[in-house]
């Protein structure tokens, strides 16, 4: 059986951004484990997250740091979940959950998580009074295919 990944991004990069919250829900996309521009994305977001970390050891008042973790669904899937940074460790990165999951997940909107950072598969940051958003890999991803529509 062929496992597919629910992927909520396309607009979670924008609201990061824009500093704001919805209610509305964010899309959720659905992609295969194996689609090669995706896990390509996640390779290079484990390879680059010591950039993720330096930034917010240096962070400031106004950044915003957010981690796109995995979470197992009771169904067999796997649904990946933006979680906004409230600290990083050695080994985990802790976080409020910033998206309202899909499939159940066993946790809800808003909920304190801490996860491995090695199970990370995105990460994004923008620092206070800069347009620039530093990694958002998997979003890149699903931008671009929405741009080719």
């Amino acid at each position: 059986m062929r496992h597919l990944s629910y992927v909520v991004a396309i607009f979670a990069a924008s609201a990061l951004v824009a500093s704001c919250k919805s209610s509305k829900q964010d899309p959720v996309v659905e992609v295969a484990s194996s689609d090669p521009e995706m896990n390509a994305a996640r390779a290079e977001a484990k390879r680059r997250f010591p950039e993720l970390v330096k930034a917010f050891e240096a962070r400031k008042e106004g950044d915003i740091f957010s981690v796109k973790y995995p979470f197992p669904t009771t169904g067999g899937g796997v649904e990946h979940i933006w979680l906004t940074v409230t600290s990083i460790g050695p080994d985990a990165v802790s976080g409020r959950i910033d998206n309202a999951p899909v499939a159940p997940i066993g946790h809800k909107l808003g909920d304190a998580v801490t996860v491995p950072s090695r199970d990370i598969s995105d990460w994004l940051y923008r620092l206070a009074g800069s347009k620039e958003v530093v990694g958002g890999f998997s979003v890149k991803v699903l931008l671009d295919r929405e741009n080719k529509k």
